[in-house]
């Protein structure tokens, strides 16, 4: 089931074979907030260059712009519950409140949280569309308020999937609107551009300027939303010329920068991949 609003996504969703449907689960990028309350199966999860192995009733709390992806370990059904929201739904101050250390937490049969996803079938199959996704935010919230409560120790300890991935991970966002920054990047690290594109292409299934751009562009998508002129921000978000911030817009998002604040009062636009 997936219902959707012009600020949030409500999706539950399972499958039988993950392994058949690689291509739903690939590495990915946006400038919303995602909870993920994690059922069954056998998987990892992935947030920038951490790694978490997932237990039945872990929460995933995504943060915008974190490249991130779910991966399957064994060919088992797979459940979760999945809501991604923007600022919009509940505000920017509560979800910015969360410490970061919360990313991956558990929350056993009888906690508040697991009580409150086990609540969510009820109320779809109760409510109409219009009524769930009006109490949709209140819940998000209550949620938060309860993860902001967890005990910091009790967080899931990620595995990092490579020291160097992650200090050029740190570089690129500390220097995300500079020009030049992979060359820097290089030199910072003390690699070869061909090493740090073969450890991009090896984790993160993509290339350092890819990434580079991608965040980018969504920093951008923000900046436009918010009532922002295309021709004023093209530079701060790292473009040398509006002729190049427009074809990568176009290309990633499909219809032109200037047309970015009126396609916010549309539906919220958000595909689950995780």
């Amino acid at each position: 089931m997936t219902l959707m609003t012009d600020s949030l996504l409500y999706n539950h969703f399972s499958l039988k074979h993950p392994f058949d449907n690689p291509e739903r689960f690939s590495k990915h990028c946006h400038s919303t907030y995602e909870l993920i309350f994690f059922e069954k199966g056998d998987a990892n999860y992935i947030i920038d260059d951490k790694k978490y192995k997932l237990h039945k009733n872990d929460l995933i709390f995504i943060r915008p712009y974190k490249y991130h992806c779910i991966e399957f370990t064994k060919d088992t059904e797979y459940s979760r519950i999945n809501i991604a929201f923007s600022d919009d739904a509940v505000g920017s101050s509560l979800p910015a409140s969360i410490p970061l250390q919360l990313e991956v937490t558990n929350h056993p049969e009888g906690s508040i949280i697991a009580e409150i996803f086990g609540r969510m079938d009820y109320y779809t199959s109760r409510l109409s569309e219009k009524s769930f996704c009006d109490m949709l935010p209140a819940i998000i919230k209550e949620i938060l308020y309860n993860l902001s409560l967890v005990d910091i120790d009790t967080a899931h300890i990620p595995a990092y999937i490579s020291p160097l991935l992650a200090r050029s991970l740190e570089f690129l966002n500390k220097n995300l609107f500079t020009q030049n920054t992979v060359k820097q990047l290089c030199k910072t690290v003390g690699v070869s551009e061909q090493y740090i594109f073969r450890l991009f292409r090896s984790e993160l299934h993509i290339t350092p300027h890819k990434y580079l751009t991608i965040k980018r562009l969504l920093h951008a998508q923000g900046l436009l939303q918010r009532g922002k002129r295309p021709s004023e921000i093209f530079y701060q978000c790292g473009f040398i010329s509006y002729v190049g911030f427009y074809k990568q817009y176009v290309k990633e998002f499909g219809y032109p920068p200037s047309q970015e604040q009126k396609r916010t009062e549309k539906q919220f636009e958000f595909s689950p991949q995780s």
